[in-house]
C-alpha cells in the first residue's frame, strides 16, 4: 500500500522565518510582552518580500492558539502595507485561520487576509469569494465585536465579492430568488445596496434603495422568502431546523425588506401592497432568524393601516421569545403615535 505523506502547507513558511531569525526565536517572541514584539519589528522590516509574507502566515497560524488580545498589531500593519507576492492559495490559509481565532484577534487577521487579497489578480481574488462569504458568516457569531468594529470588517470582505455573489443559493429563499436576480436588469447593484442596510437604515440609504429597486422585483423577492424547500441549518446548540433564511443571506433579506418601505403608494406594487409577505416573514420565527424577523416587525410598523392590523395579529399569535414580543408592543406603540 502507498503512503500517503500530507505536508504542513505552514511549514515551509515557519521554515523561512527559522531560517531568518534562528530557530525558534519568532516563536518565543511572538507571546512575549509589547517591548520584544515591538523590538522585532526593526528586524522584520529587513526581510525580503518571501520572508516577510512567511511571517504575516506563521503569525496567522500562531494566533489559533492565543486566547487573549495579542500586541503584536503594530508589527502586522507593518507588513500589511508591504506588496508582498502573495499568492491565492497563502490568502487561502489566512482565510482559513479566521474561525479558529478569539474575537479579539479576528479583526487582525481579517485585515490581513483583505489586503493580502487585494494583491491578487482579479482571478485570484475571484478565487477567494467562497472563504469571504465563510467569513462573513463567521463575523455574526462574534459577539463581543462592536457593531462599528463588525461593519468595517464587513466592509473589507464585503469588497473581495462580486454583487452577484451576495446572495447565496444554500437556502431556500436563496435558491427562489437567484433565478429572478438573474433575470432582472440591474439587480447586482440593487443586492449590493441592500447587504449595506444598517439595523434601521438611514434616509440616504432609503432614497438610495428607491432610486435602484423595480418594484415587481421586491414583490417577487418578498414572496420567495417562504418559497421553495428550506435547508437544514444548525442553531446555537448544535440542532438542526428547517430555514428559509439561513445567515448567509440574512444581511440581503432585511435589506429587501426595509426596501419595502420605498416602494411608493401604488396599490398593486406599493408598500402596503408588500404587507402580506412581509407578515408571513415575521411568523417564521427560528425558520429565519431572529435578524430577519425583527427587520419585518419593525418595517410593518411603518406601512400604513395594513401594516398596524399585521402586528395587531403578531401580537395575538407571537409570545416566543419574549423579545420579539416586546418588539411587537413596541411597535404598535410607535405605530399608534404616528396615526
Amino acid at each position: 500500500m502507498a503512503h500517503v505523506i500530507t505536508l504542513d502547507p505552514v511549514a515551509p513558511h515557519q521554515a523561512r522565518v527559522d531560517e531568518f531569525l534562528g530557530p525558534g526565536v519568532f516563536r518565543k517572541t511572538i507571546w512575549d510582552y509589547d517591548d520584544a514584539v515591538g523590538r522585532m519589528r526593526g528586524t522584520v522590516a529587513a526581510a525580503g518580500d518571501e520572508v516577510a509574507l512567511s511571517f504575516v502566515v506563521v503569525i496567522g497560524n500562531m494566533l489559533r492558539s492565543w486566547r487573549t488580545s495579542w500586541c503584536g498589531a503594530a508589527l502586522l500593519a507593518d507588513l500589511n502595507r508591504r506588496a508582498l507576492p502573495w499568492r491565492p492559495a497563502d490568502v487561502a490559509m489566512l482565510f482559513g485561520f479566521i474561525g479558529d481565532l478569539d474575537d479579539r484577534n479576528v479583526p487582525l487577521l481579517v485585515r490581513a487576509a483583505t489586503g493580502a487579497a487585494g494583491r491578487l489578480d482579479p482571478a485570484g481574488r475571484g478565487s477567494l469569494a467562497p472563504l469571504a462569504r465563510a467569513a462573513l458568516a463567521d463575523l455574526d457569531r462574534r459577539e463581543s465585536l462592536t457593531s462599528a468594529e463588525r461593519t468595517r470588517l464587513r466592509a473589507l470582505l464585503r469588497a473581495l465579492l462580486a454583487d452577484a455573489d451576495l446572495v447565496h443559493g444554500g437556502d431556500g429563499w436563496g435558491r427562489a430568488a437567484l433565478p429572478l436576480l438573474r433575470t432582472a436588469t440591474g439587480a447586482a447593484p440593487f443586492v449590493a445596496h441592500l447587504e449595506r442596510a444598517a439595523p434601521t437604515p438611514t434616509a440616504a440609504w432609503f432614497a438610495r434603495a428607491a432610486a435602484l429597486l423595480e418594484p415587481l422585483l421586491v414583490h417577487d423577492l418578498l414572496a420567495a422568502v417562504a418559497d421553495g424547500d428550506p435547508s437544514d441549518f444548525a442553531d446555537a446548540a448544535g440542532d438542526f431546523a428547517p430555514r428559509w433564511v439561513g445567515p448567509d443571506n440574512a444581511l440581503v433579506v432585511r435589506g429587501l425588506l426595509w426596501s419595502a418601505c420605498a416602494l411608493g403608494a401604488d396599490p398593486v406594487l406599493g408598500a402596503e401592497a408588500a404587507v402580506a409577505p412581509i407578515h408571513r416573514t415575521a411568523t417564521l420565527g427560528r425558520a429565519v432568524g431572529e435578524r430577519v424577523v425583527h427587520a419585518a416587525i419593525a418595517v410593518l410598523a411603518r406601512l400604513g393601516q395594513p401594516g398596524t392590523a399585521a402586528l395587531h395579529d403578531l401580537q395575538r399569535t407571537v409570545r416566543q421569545p419574549p423579545r420579539t414580543a416586546r418588539l411587537v408592543a413596541r411597535m404598535l406603540t410607535g405605530s399608534a403615535g404616528r396615526s
